[in-house]
């Protein structure tokens, strides 16, 4: 199933990329790949933070903006790929220990 919806992701946005239609379409987008992953079965979950952790602003910086917003039901989005990402590992032990001290 995960390769027809991603599948139907890349027609969607090809459609998209034709169209001479070029205001609001990330909204349009956003629309039209919410549908296609719910009419697939499955959840859309948006984050609720991202503390900017490719802008490599230190380790300290990103606990601290992950910790700063963190509420019960967030998604934190961090980012694993697109360069260096020593300093999102070296926080990620550190930020999984707090969490679960946090219950």
């Amino acid at each position: 199933m995960g390769a027809l919806v991603a599948l139907n992701l890349v027609e969607v946005y090809l459609v998209i990329a034709r169209s001479r239609y070029h205001l609001r379409r990330c909204h349009l987008v956003v629309v039209l790949v919410v549908a296609a992953v719910q009419s697939a079965g499955l959840d859309v979950v948006r984050w609720s933070d991202d503390p900017r952790d490719w802008s490599r602003p230190g380790a300290v910086a990103i606990a601290q903006r992950v910790l700063l917003r963190l509420r019960p039901d967030a998604v934190v989005l961090l980012h694993d790929g697109g360069g260096n990402r020593r300093q999102t590992v070296q926080v990620l032990r550190w930020l999984f220990r707090a969490l679960r001290a946090a219950g």
